[in-house]
């Protein structure tokens, strides 16, 4: 519930964290000998300690991870109403369900004649195992699954700007962009939406750009390894992909 004071104590914390981002951020911008004067004259050892962590790059991972954890929470709101008002597009949810209870569905001809359409896809397979194997309820994994394709949407544009531009400021930049505007929502084919709910292009969506990173990094097999993992779970995005890849290569 976004009103419980559980709710209020993260939004507490990711504004802290903001403001650490912030500080550390302009910390991480002053000229290293610049620094090192003023941390002669007045500044404490810690802010030299700021900038190490941030050349570190598994510490940019880890701040746009939170921001976007921070980003998701806000645009799920109250969890119960979310679930209420699902767009279950690949049945995560349903499919699960249905399976578990088979006779509460008997009437509902869609789930009758279309839920092994729906299982095909990777997500709704997690879901469904989970729910029969482990007693884990679909709604709980599915929420999981919006945290991580969001998640990992940031990361992998920032990864992928990193390969390209070879530049952090340039990726950092990029990266937020990317969450601010959403430009991957520009196209006429309407993919990857809905970013408040499983949606199985914003899952596909990342893999593909972590697989283009690795291949501009001559890293084929790691490429191949994830564009396959993309095919199981949304396959037209994927050959996209596979099509944009090749003339890539042809031209």
């Amino acid at each position: 519930d976004i009103d419980s004071p559980w709710a209020s104590i993260l939004m507490l914390a990711y504004a802290i964290l903001i403001l650490f981002i912030i500080f550390t951020g302009l910390v991480w911008l002053v000229p290293q000998r610049l620094l090192e004067r003023l941390q002669n004259d007045w500044l404490p050892e810690w802010l030299s300690a700021a900038r190490t962590l941030l050349e570190n790059p598994a510490t940019h991972y880890v701040i746009l991870a939170l921001l976007a954890g921070a980003y998701t929470m806000f645009i799920i709101g109250d969890i119960g109403v979310h679930i209420a008002h699902w767009n279950d597009d690949i049945g995560t949810i349903s499919v699960p369900h249905y399976l578990k209870n088979p006779e509460r569905f008997s009437q509902d001809m869609f789930m009758v004649t279309m839920w092994r359409f729906e299982l095909v896809s990777l997500p709704a397979m997690i879901t469904t195992l989970l729910y029969l194997t482990a007693e884990i309820p679909p709604a709980m994994s599915a929420i999981v699954i919006v945290y991580l394709q969001n998640i990992l949407s940031i990361l992998a544009v920032y990864r992928l700007a990193r390969v390209l531009l070879r530049n952090k400021q340039a990726a950092w930049l990029t990266a937020v962009f990317c969450f601010a505007f959403l430009p991957w929502e520009w196209n006429i084919a309407a993919l990857a939406g809905l970013h408040n709910v499983v949606y199985s292009q914003n899952l596909s969506l990342p893999i593909i750009l972590f697989a283009a990173a690795y291949l501009l990094e001559r890293k084929r097999l790691a490429a191949m390894i994830l564009m396959g993992l993309s095919g199981l779970i949304h396959p037209t995005l994927t050959l996209i992909m596979i099509a944009i890849l090749g003339m890539y290569y042809i031209l």
